[in-house]
C-alpha cells in the first residue's frame, strides 16, 4: 500500500492508477530520467492511462479512443505508436512487479523471499473475452509475475473477486451469517 510517488508516510492506499510515462516522451520534464508509472507520473507529463481497456479489442469502438472533437486524447485509452497496446501493459506491469518484490523484500528479508512461493491473482472484466484474458496474462506473465519456481499466476473476473472477498470478510467477522449446505 505504499506505492511510488504516493502520498505521505501516513497514509496508505490500495490502489495505484494505471499511468505510464516514458521518458523518452518527456525529456523536458526535469528529472525525469527513466519511465514512470503509477504515482510517481510528474505533474505535466505526458502519460497513458487505462491502456489496459485496449487489450479488449472486440469491444472497442469508435468512442474508445477519440473524444468528441475526433482527437486524440491526452493518453486517455491510448499507447505509444511505438508500442503495442499489449507492450504498454507488460512494462507498467513490470514496474509494478519490481515495486511489489522490493517491498516484499524489505519486509520480509531476500533470504525469506526467495524460498517463499507467491500466489498472483489478477482480476480482469467479466465481459472480457478469453484472448483478451490471456493477452492479459501474458504480460503479466512478461512482467515477472508468477515466473519464480513455485510461483503462480491466476486470473479471476472482477464480480467473482469481490465476492470471494465480501463471503471471505463476513466469514471471519460474522461466521454466523454464512452456513455451508
Amino acid at each position: 500500500m505504499t506505492w511510488p510517488g504516493g502520498p505521505g508516510t501516513n497514509q496508505r492506499l490500495e490502489k495505484v492508477p494505471s499511468r505510464f510515462a516514458l521518458a523518452s516522451e518527456n525529456e523536458d520534464i526535469k528529472g525525469m530520467s527513466e519511465d514512470c508509472w503509477g504515482y510517481g507520473v510528474p505533474p505535466g507529463a505526458h502519460s497513458y492511462s487505462w491502456f489496459k481497456l485496449l487489450l479488449d479489442k472486440a469491444r472497442k469502438t469508435e468512442y474508445d479512443i477519440e473524444d468528441v472533437a475526433g482527437e486524440l486524447t491526452n493518453g486517455l485509452l491510448d499507447h505509444p505508436s511505438h508500442m503495442s497496446a499489449k507492450e504498454l501493459v507488460t512494462a507498467y506491469l513490470t514496474k509494478m512487479y519490481e515495486h511489489c518484490m522490493e517491498m516484499l523484500k524489505q519486509r520480509y528479508t531476500a533470504n525469506i523471499l526467495v524460498i517463499t512461493p507467491i500466489d498472483f491473482w489478477l482480476t480482469v472484466p467479466a465481459t472480457w473475452q478469453p484472448g483478451t484474458v490471456n493477452d492479459t496474462k501474458a504480460a503479466a506473465s512478461a512482467a515477472g509475475f508468477g515466473t519464480r519456481d513455485g510461483d503462480t499466476l491466476n486470473v479471476i473476473t472482477e464480480p467473482e473477486a469481490s465476492g470471494i472477498a465480501i463471503l471471505t470478510e463476513q466469514a471471519e467477522t460474522n461466521p454466523e451469517l454464512i452456513k455451508v449446505r
